[in-house]
């Protein structure tokens, strides 16, 4: 059996397939909601920022440099390691729908987009560093800073407007949402729950979610067994007219993986000083 992470199945869209396992270590607690869901529906009221450059983005990346314990991979973009991997930027109104309606900006948030369009993208996979050379603290590989296992992440540059509805529509997604089937064959995810929201950036959330997923030979078959439940957390935050989305290490059985909220801190830190 396997289990997988979030993917795009949109066809002539940037996706990433990721293969993990099981994490733990955020935080949580703070302004605009509360773990029931609470908060506003309707966007914050967000000058008409402009979104920052391609340029703008890339110096605002974190790498190890500015993570004690961790290593990241470019995905796209000039990543933090120094790799430049050519972003792609679809046009979102092209995306294919989903059903429910209400789902989609759940949907949407597990490939790291939204419905509003993006003009600038950097994402990196974060991993523990595997020896002391890349870590401060001499962390290695059983685990980051905080002994999680790290994720993915990314920033995306919008207008001020567009970034708060992407925040509006995902709390009223997790509102309204209870379950939603993917794009990709068999998959489908469910149990949607708000988390306290973080303390960072000019507003954020975080929330629990399942994904299901076939059960699989090695070859990648339908081997007939039961499916397979992947726990995942995610993290979003608004930063001026920037949105930093993360999502953990896949887990499983009853414990949820949680994004070490120390990289979260960090990005959010460098990123306030580019805006």
């Amino acid at each position: 059996m396997r289990v997988v992470a979030p993917r795009a199945a949109l066809a002539g869209l940037a996706g990433l397939a990721v293969v993990l396992a099981a994490t733990a270590g955020c935080g949580g607690g703070g302004k605009g909601g509360d773990a029931k869901g609470g908060g506003p529906e309707t966007p914050m009221v967000v000058g008409n920022l402009p979104p920052l450059t391609q340029a703008q983005l890339e110096q605002a990346v974190v790498g190890p440099k500015d993570l004690k314990g961790w290593r990241t991979g470019t995905v796209q973009g000039r990543g933090g390691d120094g790799t430049e991997i050519p972003p792609t930027i679809p046009d979102v109104a092209k995306m294919p729908r989903i059903s429910p309606a209400a789902c989609e900006p759940l949907y949407d948030m597990t490939m790291m987009l939204s419905r509003q369009q993006y003009h600038g993208v950097v994402e990196q996979q974060l991993t523990p560093a595997d020896d002391g050379s890349d870590s401060s603290d001499g962390s290695d590989s059983s685990g980051g800073a905080d002994g999680a296992d790290g994720g993915m992440m990314s920033l995306k540059s919008y207008t001020g407007p567009d970034a708060a509805r992407l925040m509006a529509d995902l709390r009223t997604s997790l509102r309204t949402c209870t379950s939603f089937k993917s794009l990709e064959e068999g998959e489908s995810w469910g149990s949607p729950k708000r988390l306290a929201d973080p303390k960072a950036g000019d507003e954020a959330l975080s929330y629990h979610l399942v994904q299901t997923v076939p059960s699989v030979d090695k070859n990648g078959d339908d081997d007939g067994g039961p499916a397979v439940d992947a726990l995942f957390t995610f993290v979003v935050v608004r930063s001026g007219s920037t949105v930093l989305a993360a999502y953990s290490v896949p887990g499983a059985g009853k414990d949820y993986p949680e994004f070490p909220m120390d990289v979260i801190t960090a990005q959010v830190t460098k990123l306030a000083a580019v805006h």
